[in-house]
């Protein structure tokens, strides 16, 4: 069942809350997360992501590699379903980088845009890296194209930083509170089981 609520900011709300909590259990226990929208008769667009003070923020986190940067922003819309409104994802963008600035290159970057994947174009879920590859017929550039992935949760995200970058997990339990996440996401928000 997807996320639903008796108004958009309420369906929003429970969206960031959810991430909210995950995060604030696994890898960043004091940094919050901002919900801005606009609200319209037929429905509502949300963007949620880091916050400090009152403006979108990358947080620092410790790898094995040294301090990077992670920044996360979903791009979401509730639209009337009935008596009660429904979320759905538009977009998402999670980056990793060296610097803080959010206009910084990413070192990584996981994107997903909301397109009819019948159209011709790019992979709506992919990847960007900074990456070149010498080829016969020239060079492979992994940031200007985009590499398909799957669909990519915040909860393997925080898997991926912890158990391939080490960061710190907030508690030794980080396993168990990612499995229960990504189950009630798994489970309340998309229906699938």
């Amino acid at each position: 069942m997807p996320i639903v609520g008796r108004s958009p900011r309420e369906c929003a709300k429970r969206f960031r809350d959810h991430i909210a909590e995950l995060l604030s259990k696994t890898i960043a226990p004091r940094i919050p997360l901002m919900l801005y929208g606009v609200e319209r008769t037929e429905g509502a667009q949300f963007l949620v992501w880091f916050l400090q003070g009152d403006k979108p923020t990358t947080i620092p986190i410790k790898t094995r590699f040294g301090p990077l940067f992670f920044s996360l922003t979903q791009r979401v819309e509730a639209q009337k379903d009935g008596a009660h409104y429904r979320l759905r994802t538009l977009a998402y963008w999670y980056r990793l980088q060296a610097a803080s600035g959010l206009q910084d290159e990413a070192l990584l970057r996981w994107e997903y845009a909301r397109v009819d994947p019948r159209l011709p174009g790019p992979p709506r879920n992919h990847l960007h890296a900074p990456v070149e590859i010498a080829l016969d017929g020239g060079t492979l550039d992994l940031n200007k194209i985009h590499t398909p992935t799957g669909w990519v949760t915040i909860e393997e995200l925080v898997r991926f930083l912890i158990a391939e970058l080490r960061v710190k997990p907030v508690s030794s339990k980080w396993a168990e509170i990612v499995a229960v996440s990504e189950r009630r996401f798994r489970e309340e928000f998309t229906g699938a089981r």
